[in-house]
């Protein structure tokens, strides 16, 4: 028998799989809508409990002139940013708070009713700076009057509804209806829960950043509250802003008055000691004569690079000049020599190039001749030679005493440059002397400029009467609160649910370790999935398909009146079409030899192997097939309860000879044509079962069934429990192993192979019962049949 190779107890790393991701979420549909309904139910009482928030903006407009002044004094540009800035963090100081709410007296507050706008119970209020903490209750008492107690219940005083109301520190004056609802509790707070109120609630903002206006903002549940608390946030900044102005004004032209009479005063000085300086040094112009002694030592200096260039090169030519050793090659070097740009420029002067030139050519026509004509040794060869010589020499000479010339111009010129220079260091001082003294003198007269500036533009401010600073808009009542929480509560209640949601199907699927689809069984079993059973249960409690047969076996038609159990039903069902789709495809398994002794066995009980080998064998027997169902279930074996038979004698008793087969074997006859064999498991020794199924009994019983069967199934214990199904399975043809969806944990079943892999039992496919069809969908298309469901309904 073939064998398959040892499998592997631990998961391999699975790839992300897109569909299997939606199939996931898809099969956690409703749970993923539970979570998302909770989130909104929770978003739905946030709302509920929130308090309505209401919004009221003022608007200022600020003037850089007056809080620049300082800094065009010693003239810096005015800084729009740092004038805004500053504005920003004096409106949200704690100074300014503080004034805010001792104004509006907000160290009164509203206990009770909950969540109700401080100006639909109090009017207006007072609160002085050293009124105690305290607890008042205000309850109506006789019409048109109010009675107000303490925290300890102590009677303070009765009012008038609508009059003012004298506390401890406290005047106020009660809105129309305050006391409609019953009790009202007001409380004084701290000085420090005022003005956090103030400023934890106030935002201060520049619109536009190229425009000098700031908005400010003030937020509450009461919209007379955030009205007020802005309009006075925005004046009092304003009046402050304004004061300080005035006394700022003073202070400058007071100050600039003094500045100016400093500064003349000083301009004066400067202006008689730069006099003075210029008469005592006879001088006229000291940047002239700088100019002109630094132009002629830069003429110079171009005048000995140039020496230095023109020595150097004729100092190369004429090294190359001396290196020469062939007459022939005289002439040329001389060329070289005397076309370099000191002698080019020479050229009109009593500098002999022309004539060094033809001389040596002539020279050399004459000693090529010569050669042609002459032998090597003859002496007028020599002669002409020592006269290409003597040119030669006399070349060198020219040249250099033209270096010698160029070297005494350059050290000439070195000279009268280090002269100049020695008279540029010794200028006189005087020029640093009077560049500082006209510097100081030209900073104070641009001081003084500066100064009669600004005192005139004081002078103005001062006289004309307006204002660095305004209420550009006072805040308005509120219409209607703030609506753009809600939406993004429940946005963010919709989007939590559905990651909570998916976040809990993954974990529910991560911690899942069954079995669902064929792929799971298939890649864990090695061998193909060659059934898929639908849950018959669930079938027959569902509307949708026709009750099963006894409620489990679909399969199983028993011809009424038979010796077996009387049963009725219809076998076109969704299982039973299911059952036959599994009998064609136990034909496939091996084509080439079908077994005949097949083991049906499982990983662990309840999976369903009794269930398939039972209807299996039925749908076999249909076919007019030799079919013998046996229970080798020693322990627990059921099928003569299902048929309807005696459970004794049965396999155990026929496979020891303790009885012959015609009193072991039961024949079933089903509905329309056919009949069954049942082996029942019969009675067991007094031995442990596994004992019993030794090979020596097992090979020739399974022989002889091979000659009188077309098809032996065997219903075996689970495989993870008892060895009974691998020692059977040893020598059977084939072995079915049943695992069910949504119940068999692939542990387990990654178990059992190992069990009949070690017996080397042929594992020719697998069953996956069990399969619901509706939720299965999700994990597979093929399983749901769709339109032709109606055809079994």
């Amino acid at each position: 028998m073939e064998s398959l190779p040892a499998p592997v107890l631990s998961d391999t790393a699975p790839e992300v799989d897109l569909r299997r991701v939606w199939a996931t979420i898809a099969r956690s549909a409703w749970l993923i809508l539970g979570c998302v309904l909770l989130s909104l139910g929770a978003g739905v009482v946030a709302v509920r409990r929130m308090d309505p928030v209401y919004q009221a903006t003022a608007s200022i407009r600020l003037d850089a002139r007056g809080a620049n002044a300082a800094a065009a004094l010693y003239g810096v540009q005015s800084d729009n940013v740092n004038l805004m800035a500053t504005a920003q963090e004096v409106m949200t100081s704690r100074s300014l708070a503080s004034e805010v709410a001792d104004s509006l007296g907000l160290r009164l507050k509203v206990d009770e009713p909950r969540r109700t706008p401080r100006s639909t119970i109090i009017a207006a209020a007072h609160v002085d700076s050293t009124a105690p903490m305290a607890t008042y209750h205000i309850v109506a008492a006789a019409p048109g009057q109010v009675t107000v107690r303490d925290g300890a219940n102590k009677t303070v005083g009765t009012f008038p509804a609508n009059g003012p109301i004298s506390l401890p520190g406290v005047r106020l004056g009660l809105a129309g209806g305050a006391t409609a609802s019953g009790e009202a509790i007001l409380s004084v707070t701290s000085s420090e829960d005022a003005l956090n109120l103030v400023r934890g609630h106030t935002s201060v903002v520049q619109p536009n950043p190229s425009a000098n206006i700031l908005t400010v903002t003030f937020d509450g549940n009461d919209p007379v509250l955030v009205r007020d608390v802005s309009n006075v946030l925005a004046t009092r900044f304003v009046r402050k802003r304004l004061e300080a102005e005035k006394a700022g004004a003073r202070s400058t032209l007071s100050l600039l008055r003094r500045q100016l009479d400093t500064l003349t005063t000083e301009v004066r000085t400067r202006e008689n000691a730069v006099t003075e300086f210029l008469q005592a040094n006879h001088i006229i112009s000291v940047a002239n004569e700088e100019s002109q002694q630094s132009a002629e030592l830069q003429r110079l200096t171009d005048l000995r690079l140039g020496y230095a260039i023109d020595r150097q090169a004729m100092m190369s030519s004429l090294e190359q000049l001396q290196r020469v050793k062939e007459p022939g090659d005289t002439r040329q070097a001389v060329e070289r020599v005397l076309s370099t740009p000191a002698f080019l420029r020479a050229q009109g002067t009593t500098t002999p190039t022309a004539q060094f030139t033809e001389r040596l050519r002539r020279q050399e026509d004459q000693l090529s001749d010569a050669r042609r004509r002459l032998n090597p040794g003859d002496p007028d060869l020599k002669v002409l030679e020592d006269q290409i010589a003597l040119s030669k020499i006399d070349v060198e000479t020219t040249v250099k005493n033209f270096i010698a010339g160029t070297t005494e111009q350059l050290r000439g010129t070195e000279q009268r440059i280090a002269a100049l220079r020695v008279n540029l260091a010794r200028l006189p001082m005087e020029q640093l002397e009077y560049q500082r003294l006209a510097r100081e003198q030209k900073s104070v007269e641009d001081i003084l400029n500066q100064v009669q500036g600004r005192l005139k533009e004081a002078e103005i401010a001062a006289a004309v009467q307006d204002s660095t600073a305004e209420v550009l808009d006072r805040a308005v009542l509120p219409a209607t609160s703030l609506g753009t929480s809600r939406p993004v509560i429940f946005a963010v209640a919709l989007f939590s649910g559905l990651l909570v949601g998916v976040a809990v199907a993954f974990l529910r699927d991560w911690l899942d370790t069954t079995v669902h689809n064929e792929q799971d069984v298939s890649s864990i079993v090695g061998a193909p999935v060659i059934g898929i059973i639908p849950n018959l249960r669930h079938d027959a409690l569902s509307g949708r398909y026709r009750a099963v047969v006894n409620g489990e076996f679909p399969a199983l038609a028993l011809r009424a009146g038979s010796t077996g159990r009387e049963a009725g039903g219809e076998t076109q069902t969704m299982a039973a079409e299911a059952y036959r789709a599994l009998r064609t495809n136990l034909s496939y398994v091996s084509p080439s030899k079908p077994p005949r002794i097949i083991v049906l066995t499982s990983a662990l009980s309840g999976d369903g192997k009794t269930t398939s080998a039972a209807n299996l064998a039925v749908t076999l027997a249909q076919q007019n097939k030799r079919v013998l169902l046996i229970d080798a279930e020693t322990r627990r074996g059921n099928l003569h309860t299902l048929f309807g038979i005696e459970a004794q004698p049965g396999f155990f008793d026929l496979l020891y000879g303790q009885a012959t087969p015609g009193e072991c074997i039961r024949r079933v006859a089903l509905e329309g044509t056919g009949h069954l064999d049942v082996l029942p498991s019969g009675g067991v020794a007094n031995a442990n079962a596994a004992d019993l199924l030794v090979a020596a009994r097992l090979s020739p019983f399974f022989e002889r069934l091979r000659m009188q069967y077309d098809y032996v199934l065997i219903d075996t214990p689970p495989l993870n429990l008892f060895t009974d199904a691998a020692l059977i399975g040893a020598h059977a043809d084939a072995t079915l192993l049943v695992a069910r969806a949504d119940r068999t944990e692939r542990q387990a079943l990654r178990f059992a192979v190992l069990q009949l892999h070690h017996v080397q039992a042929n594992l020719a496919g697998a069953i996956l019962n069990g399969v619901d069809l509706r939720r299965n969908s999700r994990y597979r298309g093929g399983y749901d049949f769709g339109r032709y469901g109606a055809y079994y309904s």
